[in-house]
């Protein structure tokens, strides 16, 4: 057979937030090949891409930061979901990945 490389490819399956702009408290959504996104203005389309994307760049060790465009989200201040209203901001966000890692031959 030879020598034969092996390689971990990760696949992200669920993208949670919790307090991040319009998702309030602990948000999933899962995560496949094909993901289509479909809701009004203000439902949260862009702030999920952004996410997905600072932590898909954490994920393949190039770093990606929030407030880089197209998905610019603004400071700590705009990111983080008021939790009762705009005089008591969150003092933290959180977002994560679940990750599926399949070993290519």
């Amino acid at each position: 057979m030879g020598n034969q490389e092996r390689s971990a490819v990760r696949h992200p399956v669920e993208l949670t937030l919790q307090d991040v702009r319009c998702f309030a408290g602990e948000q999933h959504a899962r995560v496949r090949p094909i993901t289509q996104l479909v809701g009004e203005n203000g439902t949260g389309k862009t702030t999920f891409l952004g996410c997905y994307r600072a932590l898909h760049g954490v994920l393949s060790g190039a770093g990606q930061p929030f407030n880089e465009e197209p998905f610019a989200m603004g400071t700590f201040r705009d990111i983080a979901r008021s939790r009762r209203g705009h005089l008591d901001l969150s003092k933290e966000i959180q977002a994560g990945v679940h990750v599926k890692y399949t070993v290519c031959t």
